[in-house]
């Protein structure tokens, strides 16, 4: 058996405000992982949402971020509201499937149906 994680879609999580998306197992080797913090420009990368980029694709799957984290624990920092939702594309062995789970209202789809 094969599995392939193709795409992560974050929308409000932690520090990601609005949707953004990220293509994963594009290739082989190494990814150096960095970040801009906007927030507050002179902390350089500190504090720009690294970890909690990669605490996305657990907390889709199993339902808390390897920290222990829970769904009323991701929500936005901004307080501007919304629902958050991760959503990730994978394949095993050649079957692609779609993985989303949200918090506030909680939900979790595979493929497009409640599980």
């Amino acid at each position: 058996m094969q599995l392939t994680f193709n795409k992560l879609i974050i929308e409000n999580f932690g520090p990601f405000a609005g949707k953004h998306t990220f293509l994963l197992g594009t290739g082989a080797g190494l990814n150096f992982l960095r970040g801009e913090n906007q927030a507050e420009p002179r902390l350089g990368s500190n504090g720009a949402g690294k970890s909690k980029l990669l605490n996305a694709l657990p907390w889709c799957l199993f339902g808390k971020t390897t920290d222990g984290l829970l769904s009323t624990d991701i929500r936005p920092w901004d307080d501007k509201g919304g629902c958050t939702e991760v959503c990730v594309m994978l394949s095993i062995n050649d079957a692609k499937h779609v993985i989303a789970r949200g918090a506030a209202p909680n939900h979790l789809l595979l493929d497009g149906d409640p599980v």
